[in-house]
Parts: structure tokens; sequence; C-alpha cells
């Protein structure tokens, strides 16, 4: 959903993004607005679509968006090189923080920067240079999408209002996994839900593989001791050694 009044720039509009199901408890935490938003778990838990699925249906309304791709290997002069970038500015030689500072403290609405794909590992780096930006820009917010099972335990020391959104967090509730099959037109018997998520461990990319061996497989995804079915094993196995590499 666009928000009137809002400059919106590299937000993805994948295409599973139309079918994402909102996420309500997550967005409460999203909608706290706290200067620096940190979603942190390893692939497969859904951080990026759950911070695009969140603004395109009207979250941060009185923000501008800015979207911004992380390379592996970005240092933060590169980071806000890149912000600077996006949000259509040139960056003259000198310090990329600077100039970024200036841009974002030019700007008449109060501006949400979104840095996708940090390595866990390049956080406690980055922190220094986000907090500074905070510091001389009192109307930005960031929110970091951290590649990683664990955040810096530096940004709880930091001294700034800080949500950590977690590979906890971004697990399905059975009642998500419910709404996402429902959504889908996928209809279980009602205790099947619990099971699946269970079995699953709730890890969104794995509920996203149980949809489709649903669609194209009659019978439950689970037995009644909760194993899951062959079709959705040869899934699950996929998935896991991709997650574990």
């Amino acid at each position: 959903m666009s928000v009137p009044g809002a400059v919106r720039t590299g937000v993805p509009t994948w295409r599973t993004l139309a079918t994402a199901v909102p996420r309500a408890r997550l967005f409460d935490m999203l909608d706290r607005g706290s200067a620096l938003t940190v979603v942190h778990a390893p692939g497969g838990f859904g951080k990026s679509t759950l911070l695009a699925t969140w603004l395109h249906r009207g979250g941060a309304p009185e923000r501008d968006i800015a979207w911004v791709p992380v390379a592996d290997d970005a240092a933060p002069d590169r980071i806000w090189s890149d912000v600077c970038t996006v949000l259509g500015e040139h960056v003259a030689p000198g310090d990329p923080a600077e100039r970024l500072a200036e841009v974002l403290r030019s700007r008449p609405a109060p501006s949400l920067l979104v840095l996708d794909g940090l390595p866990a590992t390049a956080l406690d780096d980055l922190l220094p240079a986000i907090r500074h930006l905070l510091d001389r820009c009192p109307s930005v917010d960031v929110a970091v999408c951290v590649r990683g099972s664990a955040a810096s335990a530096a940004v709880a020391t930091a001294g700034v209002d800080c949500t950590f959104v977690s590979a906890h967090d971004l697990r399905f509730t059975p009642r998500e996994t419910a709404e996402f099959f429902r959504a889908a037109g996928v209809e279980l018997a009602a205790d099947e839900y619990g099971d699946l998520c269970r079995a699953l461990g709730g890890l969104p990319q794995l509920i996203s593989g149980a949809l489709n061996v649903a669609r194209l497989h009659r019978g439950a995804p689970v037995d009644q001791e909760g194993r899951p079915s062959p079709e959705l094993a040869v899934a699950i196995a996929g998935s896991a050694s991709v997650l574990l590499d």
C-alpha cells in the first residue's frame, strides 16, 4: 500500500510480497519507531520480507524511505555512499557520512534508512557510524537486516533506543501458519496447523515449502505423529542443506 506524501525509494516489489501475510505481532514491534531497529536471523527467516511487507502495508507512514542493499564486503563509507546514491545525491570526494548527514538534515520529512543484508560480522564496525548519524540527524531512524543468528552485544550498550527482532520472533506461530495457508486457499484440519508449525520449527522458509507441497499433493503435510510427509521431508532436507552451508 502506498502512503500519500511519503517518498519510498528502493523498497522491493518482489512478487512474493503480494501474498505475504501481515504479521501483526511483528508489525507492532516495528511500529515502536525506535531510532535503531535490528532484524537479525540466518537466511530463510524472512527478514527482508518482513520489513518490505510492513512498509508496503503502511509502516512508517510519515517518513521518507530509502532501502539500500548492503554488499558483503561493504565498509561504512561505502554504505553511506550507496545511501546517497539511492537518494539521488552526488557524493563528492570527502566523507560520505558527512554528505549523507547534510542531505538528510535538508529534507523536510523525517527519514527511515533500511540497510538490507548486513553481515553479522560487520555490525560492530558499522554501529559507531550509525550512532553518529542518529546523533547528528534526530529526525532519522535506521533499520538493519543482519544476516546472522545473533546481534552484536555492543548495540545493547550503545545508548541508542533500539528494537531487536530475532530469529525466535520471526518464527511462525500456529495461528500465523493457519493464516498463511488459508490466505493461499489451502485448508487443513484445525490441529494440523499446530502440528505442522511444530514439526518445522516455525521456520518461514520451511512453512512456505510446506504450502507448496500441500498444493501439489493430496493428504496432510504431517502425519498423526507430527512427522513430515515424504515430499515435505525432501523439501526440508534441501532447505536445511542450504541453511547449514
